[in-house]
């Protein structure tokens, strides 16, 4: 796979899992994999890349179902348009 296609596939990824957490808010690093239907190292690789870009956030964590409890996230300067979900100021 070339670069572009990597980008653009990282690109994709990265707005559904915005879309995911937009329309789910809070949601866990596990529930956007099982979602995106990605690994979660993959999901965590873009979610940290999204945090540090500002797209995201981390809001805490979610209730105890036994075992350490997951952290959560928001999104942040997002809005849903049309079924789209659009972050002025924030390109990826």
């Amino acid at each position: 796979m070339n670069t572009a296609d990597r980008s653009s596939l990282d690109s994709f990824l990265k707005h559904d899992i915005i879309k995911n957490i937009y329309f789910n808010n809070p949601i866990s690093c596990a529930d956007l994999s099982e979602r995106v239907g990605k690994s979660i190292p993959i999901v965590t690789k873009a979610i940290s890349e999204l945090i540090d870009t500002g797209h995201i956030i981390e809001s805490g964590h979610a209730a105890s179902t036994g075992g350490r409890r997951p952290q959560v996230y928001t999104s942040i300067h997002c809005f849903c348009s049309n079924g789209s979900v659009i972050c002025p100021d924030k390109d990826f």
